[in-house]
């Protein structure tokens, strides 16, 4: 897994979506559940709107793209795609991914 490749996002709640993993690392947010939740998240930019921020939580930027279309997930609901490169109907030229 490594930023900057596509993946498919499958959790237990919500129907399976394609995204391109942004970052990969600690948050600030997990601090406060570190005996529950592992250290290491990995923030996703999806390909559609279906997500609930743009990179940031809580005013920290952790990565850059548009309104609702970023999203942090556990690193068990991320399965890495094989090949590499845009969305069919990638929009998101400005869109920053980067490892912090």
């Amino acid at each position: 897994m490594q930023v900057g490749k596509r993946c498919i996002v499958r959790t237990s709640v919500q129907k399976p979506r394609f995204a391109k993993i942004a970052y990969i690392g600690p948050t600030h947010f997990d601090a406060k559940q570190e005996a529950i939740r592992p250290n290491n998240w990995v923030g996703v930019i999806y390909e559609n709107p279906e997500g609930k921020n743009d990179g940031s939580l809580d005013g920290k930027r952790y990565f850059t793209c548009r309104p609702n279309y970023g999203g942090f997930v556990l690193p068990t609901s991320i399965e890495v795609l094989e090949e590499d490169g845009h969305f069919v109907n990638d929009q998101s030229d400005n869109d920053q991914i980067e490892e912090i």
